[in-house]
């Protein structure tokens, strides 16, 4: 079972990772692979291939992961996902992969963006100057009643 949030949009909380055994050789770049890591699995994307070792990250994460995934170390590919509706969705290889981390950064820095600029107009506009100020708010319900 999938657990985390640094693959978050690939996968969700509870889903079922789907697997398959692969050499190092046939792995690609934008490749997702399950991993063992400090007592655990974890499931992150191929950022970098070179003769010897892989480089993976979340697409999440803002930078690579430090630990290194070497030529003779044990990882699987994932080939799909099942989510808690018992519905099996495929996971992209290589340039497709590539093309989904891409648009799940791309619409991170747009989120961050519109965030910053919201963030903003609140502190310019200073909308509670529109508001009456209690003491006169109270003086006319005061005033109205006599």
């Amino acid at each position: 079972l999938y657990r985390g949030n640094s693959m978050f949009r690939l996968f969700s909380d509870g889903d079922i990772v789907v697997t398959r055994p692969i050499s190092f050789d046939e792995v690609q770049r934008g490749d997702v692979l399950v991993f063992p890591r400090n007592g655990g699995s974890i499931v992150h994307r191929v950022w970098r291939k070179s003769a010897s070792y892989l480089e993976t990250i979340g697409d999440n994460n803002p930078r690579p992961d430090r630990d290194r995934i070497g030529r003779g170390d044990v990882f699987e590919l994932v080939i799909g996902r099942i989510d808690r509706r018992k519905r099996f969705f495929a996971i992209g290889r290589g340039k497709r992969g590539m093309f989904r981390f891409a648009c799940n950064r791309c619409r991170r820095g747009i989120r961050r963006v519109v965030a910053a600029v919201f963030h903003g107009l609140w502190k310019i506009t200073d909308w509670r100057k529109d508001l009456p100020e209690p003491e006169k708010f109270g003086d006319d319900l005061s005033n109205e009643k006599q």
